[in-house]
C-alpha cells in the first residue's frame, strides 16, 4: 500500500527486534501476571513492548519465533 513501510518492534527488556513489512504482525503470549506489568509504547515507525518474565513472541501464522526470558 502507497505510504506504508516496515515497522520495528521491540520487545524490552530483551532487546529482540523484529521488523514487520505491511499486513504482518507479531503476537506475544505471557502469563496473565505479567501482562499487569505490560506497557507499550509508540514512536514513528517503533513499536517497544515492555514485558518481563518469560515470553513467547509468534509469527502471524502462530509459529513461535523466540522465548524471551528476562
Amino acid at each position: 500500500m502507497h505510504g506504508e513501510s516496515v515497522i520495528e518492534v521491540c520487545f524490552e527488556p530483551a532487546g529482540n527486534t523484529y521488523e514487520l513489512p505491511p499486513g504482518r504482525r507479531v503476537y506475544a503470549r505471557a502469563s496473565l501476571r505479567q501482562v499487569a506489568h505490560l506497557e507499550i509504547v509508540y514512536t514513528p515507525g517503533v513499536v517497544t513492548v515492555w514485558l518481563p518474565g518469560v515470553v513467547d513472541v509468534l509469527d502471524h501464522d502462530g509459529r513461535l519465533l523466540d522465548t524471551l526470558r528476562t
